[in-house]
């Protein structure tokens, strides 16, 4: 049994999730007096493991509790050494490592990640040979990014082949998890987190994960410090945490009580929320048949670039939360290259990470169409995102909405492609390019919301807009509101540079926003339209 009264033990077991490595030191711990006891640490030291575990996600913190740990309870001395073994099989770590002082055990941490798709080549054996030999005190600790079972067995096999390796998996953090370890971080610097504080959190880790860069308890411990600094600098008394200080995210109580007339806050979404309306008319109905079957309530948001297809996709959520036909109604937005990860096996686990994260809510996927029509070496990792996600959307079929959006042509040749697909997306929704009228409209409501200004700019900016042609609203480049916004941003600095310096606040006027169309990003003509940028 592991003595508990150690203080490694007590840190280890205070580690959000993290199971199997509590199991695996457990029995550690129950071992290492044992071997100290017949001077057998050689033999403590022969077992090895196989971490599959994320960036970020508590790897360096294990391998100094594993220090703690065989110093605490057998009164080992170690050092802990980390690096990765690279392309030629060489181990590169902070110290190098023939040249290491050879304590009673050294803990090496080397990151394989790069060798999974070539766990057969003979570089990576004589690699394993080499570490095998240096000498007979040293623990191994191997990481892999989480994969697929069978890619973690194939792992495991080529490892165990030349030494004794035992897998640890790290399983993903859920939002409960994050929000311990926010708290935990928190408290260590004197500060709480109110109740209201975990929903603002949650959404803010969303932000977060939306281009695919999450590095687990890293990430969470930036936001926290973020708030916290945020919170002196704001020179607030008290050490409470809360939404309110967790700032600029989403929430659905942001929202207006109907999500549905959240559309008549934007321009051009006329038709879009009539199709919702009867979108979500038609799942409430079926739902609320008695014995029929959970309706298939996955989308297709088809259109140009900047055209509301990512604003809409949150209104679905909220108003499918609203109606209680999701549970959480919470969106999840990301593109498809994010669903992709760099080594075999990693994509499969990621995606379906991605989905279980989204499950009672909405999981938004950009630019889906790039999954099947995406370079030649991420072609086939696309197609294997795609397999886990038709799963994922027929087994957990009422339980999340997966909304893929991009261009028209390329969504629907991806559909082709992908047998299974199309059927489990029912409902498509097309976004029509906007008309120079709404382009127009959008600038007018931008300026309006922030700034006075004259007649003449409202003038020379119909005019401008007014004269965009259809044929080139309609071009896939063309990034309609995207581009409005951009145009409105440079309008704005020209307004501030000329007013800087003179009493009285800022009218932006006719001059600013010829200056802004000006710029070769803005000027039009027939032949060669802006797109933004």
């Amino acid at each position: 049994m592991a003595d508990t009264s150690l203080r490694s033990m007590e840190k280890i077991e205070s580690l959000v999730g993290a199971e199997e490595f509590k199991a695996r030191m457990r029995e550690l711990a129950s071992v290492i007096p044992v071997a100290v006891e017949k001077n057998i640490v050689s033999t403590l030291c022969s077992r090895n493991y196989l971490f599959s575990i994320d960036k970020g996600c508590g790897f360096s913190t294990c391998l100094e509790l594993i220090k703690e740990l065989l110093e605490e309870s057998g009164k080992v001395s170690a050092a802990v050494y980390e690096g990765f073994l690279d392309g030629n099989g060489m181990a590169t770590i902070s110290q190098n490592v023939s040249g290491l002082k050879v304590s009673s055990a050294d803990i090496v941490g080397l990151d394989i990640s790069d060798w999974i798709g070539k766990l057969n080549m003979p570089e990576f054996r004589h690699a394993l040979m080499s570490l095998v030999k240096r000498d007979d005190r040293t623990i191994f600790i191997f990481r892999i990014p989480p994969v697929e079972q069978s890619v973690m067995k194939k792992v495991h096999d080529a490892i165990y082949d030349i030494m004794l390796v035992t897998d640890v998996v790290f399983r993903p953090l859920t939002t409960d998890d994050c929000f311990e370890f926010a708290s935990s971080v928190a408290a260590e610097k004197g500060f709480t987190l109110d109740d209201g504080a975990k929903e603002r959190l949650d959404a803010k880790i969303a932000q977060e994960k939306v281009d695919g860069k999450f590095y687990g308890f890293d990430t969470v411990k930036k936001v926290v410090n973020e708030v916290i600094f945020n919170k002196m600098l704001n020179s607030s008394g008290d050490n409470v945490i809360s939404g309110d200080d967790i700032g600029d995210v989403t929430l659905p109580e942001d929202k207006i009580r109907d999500p549905l007339d959240a559309f008549d806050n934007y321009i051009g979404m006329e038709g879009i929320k009539k199709q919702v309306s009867e979108i979500v008319s038609q799942i409430k109905y079926l739902r609320s048949k008695r014995g029929a079957a959970m309706p298939c309530i996955h989308m297709k948001f088809v259109g140009n670039p900047g055209t509301g297809k990512t604003t809409a996709a949150r209104i679905v959520g909220d108003i499918l939360g609203e109606c209680g036909v999701l549970r959480n109604g919470a969106f999840f937005e990301y593109t498809a290259r994010s669903l992709i990860g760099k080594h075999i096996g990693e994509t499969e686990a990621r995606t379906a990470e991605i989905c279980r994260a989204a499950y009672g809510s909405v999981l938004f996927i950009d630019e889906a169409y790039s999954l099947s029509f995406s370079e030649q070496e991420t072609r086939d990792f696309g197609n294997e995102a795609l397999s886990v996600l038709v799963a994922e959307m027929e087994n957990h079929r009422s339980d999340f909405v997966v909304i893929m959006a991009g261009y028209e042509e390329e969504m629907e040749q991806m559909m082709k492609a992908n047998v299974g697909l199309d059927s489990r997306m029912p409902y498509k929704i097309v976004f029509d390019p906007y008309t120079g009228e709404e382009l127009f409209a959008i600038f007018m409501k931008m300026v309006k919301d922030e700034f006075e200004y004259t007649g003449a700019l409202e003038s020379t900016a119909g005019d401008y807009f007014l004269s965009i042609p259809d044929e080139v609203t309609r071009r896939k480049d063309f990034s309609n509101a995207r581009f409005v916004r951009n145009l409105y941003e440079r309008c704005q600095r020209k307004a501030l540079a000329r007013c800087m310096g003179k009493t009285g606040g800022i009218v932006i006027d006719a001059c600013d926003f010829e200056a802004a169309a000006a710029d070769d990003d803005f000027k039009l003509d027939k032949k060669s339209a802006p797109v933004g940028f």
